[in-house]
């Protein structure tokens, strides 16, 4: 297991206090390697091997995809990635997301329409179909699912 560890941590540039992994990257920059004839992300085969089985996610302290360094490695849900990433400000949010369909100035405007809680009945339709986009867009935005700000 530490010879394995240790031609792995071989192949990695030291860049602060972060290990990168100087072997293959998929598309999103985190290393990958075949290991027992299976395909891992090398920072979660990383992590296995100095703690054992995980059970979820593995993440990293330094936001560094390509990262391996067992210390800035950390075991954790779906739920605790996402958390992580919105206290950074990483995520993607609002127009400057690849899929949004709105405008800032046309999530107020929906909100201004039901500032006072009530709005004509067929409102959301039509005003589905005065943005171009879906009834289920506008009752996103009003139901607060998307667009938080």
């Amino acid at each position: 297991m530490q010879a394995g560890l240790a031609k792995i941590i071989s192949n990695t540039k030291p860049f602060g206090e972060c290990l990168i992994w100087q072997g293959y990257k998929n598309d999103d920059g985190y290393g990958c390697v075949m290991f027992k004839n299976k395909p891992w992300k090398i920072h979660r085969l990383v992590y296995t091997l100095v703690n054992g089985p995980v059970k979820d996610l593995v993440l990293h302290r330094c936001d560094m995809p390509a990262c391996i360094n067992p210390w800035y490695l950390f075991e954790g849900t779906q739920d605790d990635n996402m958390k992580d990433a919105a206290s950074k400000r990483r995520l993607v949010r609002g127009e400057s997301h690849p899929k949004a369909v709105l405008t800032q100035e046309k999530v107020d405007y929906i909100r201004s329409l039901y500032a006072n809680g009530r709005a004509p009945y067929g409102t959301r339709k039509r005003l589905a179909k005065e943005l171009n986009c879906s009834y289920w867009t506008i009752d996103q935005v009003l139901r607060g699912t998307t667009w938080l700000n």
